[in-house]
C-alpha cells in the first residue's frame, strides 16, 4: 500500500471523519451505512495495531476491532434475514 495512503488513515484527520460518519449512521440508521463506517473504522483500528509499539495498546484496539466486527456481522445479518427480533 503506498506511504501516502497509510499517512492520511491512521491520521488525526481519518478520525474526525470516521467520527462524522458515526454521527452520519446515528442520524440516517441504514445498515448499511453502519456497515461502512464501521468498515473504515476497522481500517483505522488495523492501521493503528500495526503502528503501535504498546502491548497495552495493541490490545485495546483488538478488542475494539472485535467489536467492530461482530457489528458489521449483525447489521448484514439483519439486511439479508430481516430485522433481529428479542426473545
Amino acid at each position: 500500500m503506498p506511504e501516502g495512503l497509510k499517512q492520511k488513515i491512521a491520521s488525526e484527520q481519518s478520525m474526525k471523519v470516521i467520527n462524522a460518519l458515526f454521527f452520519l449512521a446515528l442520524i440516517t440508521r441504514s445498515p448499511w451505512f453502519i456497515c461502512l463506517t464501521f468498515l473504515l473504522w476497522s481500517l483505522f483500528l488495523v492501521f493503528s495495531i500495526r503502528k503501535t509499539e504498546s502491548r497495552v495498546m495493541k490490545a485495546v484496539y483488538s478488542v475494539f476491532l472485535l467489536f467492530a466486527v461482530t457489528v458489521i456481522l449483525l447489521n448484514l445479518y439483519a439486511v439479508f434475514r430481516g430485522p433481529i427480533r428479542g426473545a
